[in-house]
């Protein structure tokens, strides 16, 4: 079903920025994925917010001269929608 812009309350020409906004929502792809590397950061996410899912977590350490601090490698009891860059 098409929206029309009079319906919207937007001018005519408007509705083509919000098309032109919607085409690249479209193209995202997603993966079910069982294990994954995340950054520190990502990982107090994912502790706060699906701790049930978590089977395994493990600790990669930063290889010498890197300027983070290593990463997290997550293992989940069930797999998760992750988006595949293309």
């Amino acid at each position: 079903m098409e929206v029309l812009p009079e319906t919207l309350g937007l001018p005519l020409g408007d509705h083509m920025k919000i098309n032109q906004k919607r085409k690249y929502f479209y193209k995202k792809v997603f993966e079910p994925v069982k294990a994954k590397k995340v950054s520190p950061t990502e990982y107090l996410e994912i502790v706060q917010n699906h701790t049930d899912n978590i089977e395994r977590v493990e600790y990669l350490a930063p290889k010498i001269g890197d300027d983070n601090f290593g990463s997290f490698k997550v293992t989940y009891r069930i797999p998760v929608l992750c988006e595949v860059n293309i």
